[in-house]
């Protein structure tokens, strides 16, 4: 029984652990904020030059940029697993092609260290509800734990990658030939900021959010390990197929949203210039009319000035936030406080939530698609 010196260190222990963890979380939101906005500007600019006409080398670029800058967003979102829940965007994913698109990404590195990969992948595994870039995110961080744990064993590393269907639940392995994992640590390695790697290989964190990105899809990831047996980890997902639950799409009719007829008067409100001109960009390719304000006090000026059908709004900006232009608006012009679109990149804040949910307003996450704006937008006129 431990005497009540352990106790109290333990205690004190678990107490430094929770505070890092907080200073962590803030950390992160404040990152996460910081790169969404030039996210947004890469995403959302790329995505208007892939619109246009152009040699076809040309558009695989901006296809690679594009698609690379999504999954940047996507590693982003994984980070606030670490240290807050929220719903992953989920869509009907063949976990299959999650898994080879992930391998192919780290092929030339894996052939680099003469590690053999073995696909055992079922054939009969359909769609499910998951989020693809969480799952590959999941797997990418699998496999380079398991390339840098037998590159350091042996000179022919061995993975085997397997997908089995039991029970209404989808089961992925990954086994490699290194070094087992003794029995102590099998228990730890799930937890935050655990790791054995030397200082400046590795954080402790990667499997933690592993653990986070999984339990947010309903599943089970554990590990298993016998000497001279390598190791081997196992996710278990629950099968949500299309018949089963509500796929959540417009009901919009698509002249809504890409209607040239429809010409509105538009203000932008965002500290960010960049975040500006990609919705003067977007919003005047789309027919419309902007006029965009840096801030709440030069969008109240442009707001006395004249009549506006919308308005997208930032929600954290210097001096006046989206939450007191909101207020403002709604005591001077109430007919115009549920024509504000808030642009958020914070959206799983709690305070940010209970706001939005508060006003019932519509509101577009950084980065956004042009698809996703258009779908704003038709919600907006249906509204109108």
């Amino acid at each position: 029984m431990p005497n009540k010196k352990d106790q109290q260190k333990r205690i004190e222990t678990q107490i430094m652990q929770i505070e890092k963890m907080s200073d962590l979380g803030q950390l992160i939101a404040s990152m996460v904020h910081e790169l969404n906005n030039p996210l947004t500007g890469v995403i959302g600019y790329s995505e208007i030059l892939l619109g246009f006409d152009c040699d076809e080398k040309i558009k695989r670029i901006l296809n690679i940029i594009h698609s690379e800058a999504l999954r940047c967003h996507k590693i982003v979102e994984n980070l606030l697993n670490f240290s807050r829940q929220y719903e992953p965007q989920k869509e009907y994913t063949q976990i299959n092609d999650v898994i080879e698109s992930t391998l192919n990404l780290r092929k030339y590195q894996l052939d680099l260290k003469n590690i053999e990969v073995e696909l055992r992948l079922s054939d009969n595994i359909p769609k499910t509800l998951a989020d693809p870039y969480g799952m590959q995110q999941v797997f990418m961080n699998i496999i380079n734990n398991a390339q840098q744990a037998m590159e350091e064993y042996t000179n022919q590393g061995k993975l085997v990658v397997e997908t089995k269907l039991e029970d209404s639940r989808i089961f992925i392995s990954f086994s490699n030939n290194g070094p087992h994992i003794p029995k102590e640590n099998i228990i730890k390695i799930f937890e935050p900021f655990f790791t054995t790697k030397a200082i400046g290989k590795g954080t402790g964190l990667g499997l933690n959010i592993c653990k986070s990105i999984v339990e947010n899809h309903g599943g089970v990831i554990r590990a298993e390990s016998k000497e001279g047996k390598g190791a081997k980890f196992i996710i278990s997902l629950p099968l949500v197929i299309e018949n089963s639950c509500i796929v959540a799409e417009s009901k919009l009719d698509k002249t809504q949203i890409d209607n040239p007829e429809i010409s509105l008067k538009i203000l932008v409100v965002d500290d960010e210039e960049k975040i500006q001109s990609l919705f003067m960009e977007l919003l005047g390719m789309l027919g419309h009319k902007i006029i965009a304000a840096r801030n709440g006090n030069q969008a109240i000026e442009e707001l006395n000035k004249g009549e506006f059908d919308l308005i997208f709004c930032d929600m954290k900006m210097p001096e006046i936030s989206g939450e007191m232009f909101y207020n403002i608006i709604k005591s001077q012009k109430p007919e115009l406080a549920n024509r504000i679109i808030f642009i958020t990149g914070d959206v799983i804040n709690p305070e940010t939530r209970n706001f939005l949910q508060s006003t019932n307003n519509l509101y577009i996450n950084k980065p956004f698609t042009i698809e996703e704006v258009k779908q704003v937008m038709a919600k907006a006129i249906s509204k109108i």
